[in-house]
């Protein structure tokens, strides 16, 4: 079964709608969504209103950077912003036209060792990983991948880029189990 908390506007649990904050803007409203036939979707918020009741989970991100196999509109300047131009650490979520899911989690901000990616480039990575998908969720000391081992414990899989590797603490957080 797959658990979605939000990432940035809203969340989506149990085909239930919980409002979060109002977000960063109307144009980065976008999210990822499990639809009661177990297919996965990506889309901005215009269609999260339109398709939430075929919805089991969800959870916000922003941008979506991979659409119909193409990288899509993902420079998000406008109005000064950035983010998609510079190079950050990243999480994103995709999925392959068979239904397979991709999470790619990239390092950042950490000299000699990754400098991180911009929008573009992981579009791109999502690409040649054959994604029809994809969205940027978050980035920075917030991008953190942890698995649970054979014998239950956590372990980090990445370096993040905040002091001394230290995990940041966040509200918000998307989870996969088996089902």
């Amino acid at each position: 079964r797959f658990y979605g908390l939000g990432i940035s506007r809203f969340r989506l649990r149990d085909g239930r709608d919980r409002r979060l904050s109002a977000g960063p803007g109307a144009l980065h409203h976008d999210f990822f969504g499990l639809k009661a036939d177990g297919s996965f979707v990506i889309g901005e918020y215009d269609l999260l209103e339109e398709i939430s009741s075929d919805l089991v989970q969800a959870c916000g991100g922003r941008g979506v950077i991979l659409q119909d196999g193409q990288p899509y509109d993902i420079s998000y300047t406008e109005g000064g912003d950035d983010l998609g131009v510079n190079v950050h650490p990243r999480t994103a979520v995709g999925f392959r036209e068979n239904g397979d899911l991709l999470i790619v989690v990239a390092d950042g901000r950490q000299s000699g060792y990754s400098v991180g990616m911009n929008l573009v480039d992981l579009a791109q990575v999502f690409k040649s990983l054959g994604a029809v998908s994809a969205l940027n969720l978050d980035g920075g000391g917030s991008s953190t991948f942890v698995t649970k081992n054979a014998d239950g414990s956590l372990s980090v899989k990445n370096k993040t880029s905040n002091s001394g590797g230290a995990l940041r603490a966040v509200g918000d957080c998307l989870i996969l189990t088996a089902a």
